[in-house]
């Protein structure tokens, strides 16, 4: 796949819209060598955690079809200034892209509206707690068709432990904490 302007674009702007994009991988440049790697252009997939939308760009670019599942939700008044900026943001980006769906709702109730094996990609980044990732992982992985992947951001300690628990330690890992699994 050729890396068009608007992608080279989208890789360098922060993912947290607040900090620099080089701070700790802060951009999408991991996240494009995976969706290089794996995706297809007629592949729909569901993003759960989109925050303000610029990993769902990229997924706009590359797949025909992105579900973002984010509750935008915050807990404390700068976060819920934080979350409350960052749809505000997400919902710009769904008009720039006809191929991208809202999906205002907590994941379980998400995937509840998906036939089992229907989708290519489901990226994890929403909850990053243990029982969180848990609950994602074994609420989305009955929706990926055989040979799609399960994937997701910020393999760290609590999201690491989870995913080796539910699908082990045979997944690849990308420079912006991106992991990967085909199924």
């Amino acid at each position: 796949m050729e890396l068009s302007e608007k992608i080279k674009q989208i890789i360098l702007l922060p993912r947290m819209y607040y900090l620099p994009a080089e701070q700790n991988n802060n951009n999408c440049k991991g996240l494009y060598d995976m969706m290089k790697e794996i995706s297809k252009p007629d592949f729909t997939m569901v993003e759960i955690g989109s925050f303000a939308g610029v990993s769902s760009m990229l997924f706009a670019e590359m797949c025909s079809k992105v579900f973002c599942v984010d509750r935008w939700i915050g807990y404390s008044e700068v976060d819920i200034q934080k979350v409350s900026l960052a749809e505000l943001k997400f919902n710009q980006v769904c008009k720039q892209y006809a191929n991208i769906s809202k999906m205002k709702m907590d994941s379980v109730t998400a995937a509840g509206l998906f036939q089992d094996a229907s989708l290519d990609i489901v990226y994890i980044d929403g909850g990053h707690d243990y029982d969180s990732v848990i609950t994602d992982l074994v609420t989305w992985i009955p929706k990926i068709k055989k040979g799609g992947w399960i994937t997701g951001h910020d393999i760290d300690i609590d999201v690491r432990i989870a995913v080796e628990e539910i699908i082990g330690t045979n997944y690849k890992t990308y420079t912006d904490s991106s992991w990967a699994k085909q199924l």
